[in-house]
This record gives C-alpha cells, sequence and structure tokens, in this order.
C-alpha cells in the first residue's frame, strides 16, 4: 500500500512526500523471512527553465526478522538440506537449528536492509519532446548481524554469529521521448 502528496510549494519547486507500507506477512514465500515494513521518502524539485535539480531521502523500517520461521513458501529445502530439520553436521558434530538454513536465505537478502538512502539529479528538457535525466543515490553504512547455531570443531563458526556491513551507490540515465 502506498501514499504520496506533491505540492507546488511555489511555481518552481515541488516537494513530495510518500509512505509505503509492505505487506510480507500475506505472502507465501517471504513470510517467514521479512517482518511488514514501512517506508517515507521526500523529495524536492526545482525548475530553472530546462534543467531540474532534484535530491531526495528515504527510511526504511529493518524487515529481517529477528527469529524467522523455518520456510519459504513451498520450497522444502536447499538442494539436499531440509529448510525446517535440525540437522547434524557428522564432520563437526554440531546441530543446526531448524531456521539456521532460512537465516543463510537471510543473509543472501541484505541489500534489502538499508535503512537511510539519500539521493539527487537533474533533468535537462533539450525540446518539449526530449529530455535527460541523470541521479545518484547512496545507502548509507549500516549493519546487521545474524546468529545461527552451529559452531565448529576447534572454535571455528560454521554459521555463528555474523555481521555484515552494508553501503551502496547507484547512478543512472535516462533519455525520455514525448511522442
Amino acid at each position: 500500500m502506498a501514499l504520496g502528496a506533491a505540492v507546488n510549494v511555489t511555481p518552481n519547486l515541488l516537494v513530495e512526500a510518500d509512505a509505503v507500507w509492505r505487506d510480507w506477512s500475506s505472502t507465501d514465500a517471504l513470510s517467514d523471512v521479512f517482518e511488514d515494513q514501512w517506508t517515507i521518502s521526500l523529495g524536492a524539485q526545482y525548475t530553472m527553465g530546462a534543467l531540474k535539480l532534484r535530491a531526495g531521502y528515504q527510511y526504511a523500517e529493518d524487515l529481517m526478522r529477528g527469529n524467522p520461521g523455518g520456510t519459504l513458501g513451498g520450497l522444502a529445502g536447499l538442494g539436499t538440506l531440509p529448510l525446517n530439520t535440525a540437522i547434524t553436521l557428522p564432520v563437526l558434530s554440531n546441530v543446526l537449528a531448524a531456521n539456521d538454513i532460512v537465516k543463510l536465505v537471510q543473509a543472501t537478502l541484505l541489500p534489502v536492509a538499508w535503512k537511510h538512502t539519500w539521493t539527487a539529479g537533474l533533468g535537462y528538457a533539450f525540446s518539449p519532446n526530449v529530455s535527460l535525466d541523470l541521479h545518484a543515490a547512496v545507502a548509507m553504512k549500516d549493519d546487521i548481524t545474524r546468529t545461527g547455531g552451529a559452531t565448529g570443531a576447534a572454535g571455528g563458526e560454521l554459521i555463528g554469529t555474523h555481521k555484515a556491513e552494508l553501503k551502496g551507490y547507484a547512478v543512472g540515465a535516462g533519455l525520455n521521448f514525448k511522442f
């Protein structure tokens, strides 16, 4: 569900605010992996003739379940590893908890965990029918910690507790044609 509003504060300044609710708990495949999430976006565009300057910010709630379930929709396992069954690792004589495989799946989905993102862009109208838009974004440094149940022989961790630091960049361009 999304709700947004854009208002021309002045003839040249457009300000927009958006709120988006993602209902992960109603999905078959990811309800055990993600919590429902709100994102809030704020942006502004200033027009100077054919040039448009843009800036924005987005805040996203953490969507990773701290204690995920042991399913991924109809997926029974990853290869020969079942998702929701405690597994004994004979070489290490350890047991993985029932949801540790799902936690590993969560860890592969880290890019969706960014909380703070800043954007900037500009657009230029070469004519009423042709324009160029450029943008850049940076997702601020954040971290996420996931804890699993197995520790290897001689103190080496197989899953254990892991912390990942995240930071992302994006750039893009678009050439627009109106017919």
